[in-house]
């Protein structure tokens, strides 16, 4: 894959260690010089994410709570170990945090031509490769995959990878969207699709 050519690499990335959700991008994310067009060059280029987020017990307990996932080593770090884990082990829906944040960075800093408030999801996959544990820290890079013109509007297929402090991939993300650049969706309708978005996951053992 072709890397950016702009200043952000893994070398120099603006390092906020958060998990305080979307806005820890604000004063974190540096504008790229790209064209509100789609340009090709986009497709392939890896932008890393100018935000590690550090894994933390309370959120891990909070997100196994909030998705009733009675797993004991997503809440006592004994029951962790007993599998051979040294810290909390976070639920695999825990990458719900991860992904919003580096798909708001895309769409702010390379695709801003599109709302991302009236984009729309259609489908998402995960891979899970390995656990993420309390006290990572979690480094993003996203990938455009693919764009192409449908009908008038633009479908984007997304990759983020989620690698530790190790760069060690943990959790791979594939997300497809589709959006028109200055158009005014209509709100009922993106309520509909909220109910026929596909999520699929895959635990790599």
């Amino acid at each position: 894959m072709n890397g950016h050519s702009g200043e952000l690499s893994r070398d120099n990335l603006p390092m906020f260690v958060s998990d305080q959700g979307n806005d820890a991008l604000v004063d974190a994310a540096s504008e790229l010089q790209i064209s509100s067009d789609v340009d090709s060059q986009v497709i392939g280029s890896v932008y890393p994410l100018p935000v590690i987020y550090q894994v933390s017990r309370e959120k891990i307990r909070e997100i196994a709570g909030a998705v009733q996932d009675a797993h004991r080593a997503h809440r006592s770090e004994a029951a962790a170990a007993e599998l051979g884990y040294p810290s909390l082990v976070a639920s695999p829906t825990f990458v719900a945090i991860l992904a919003p944040l580096a798909q708001k960075y895309l769409f702010d800093t390379v695709l801003k031509g599109f709302d991302l408030s009236q984009v729309l999801q259609s489908d998402q996959r995960f891979v899970y490769h390995q656990p993420l544990l309390a006290g990572d820290e979690v480094r993003t890079d996203i990938i455009v995959e693919a764009v192409r013109e449908i009908a008038g509007s633009t479908m984007f297929t997304i990759r983020n990878d989620f690698r530790d402090a190790r760069d060690e991939l943990v959790i791979q993300s594939w997300t497809t969207l589709v959006g028109r650049q200055g158009l005014d969706v209509d709100p009922e309708l993106l309520e509909v699709v909220k109910g026929v978005t596909r999520v699929d996951a895959v635990i790599e053992k």
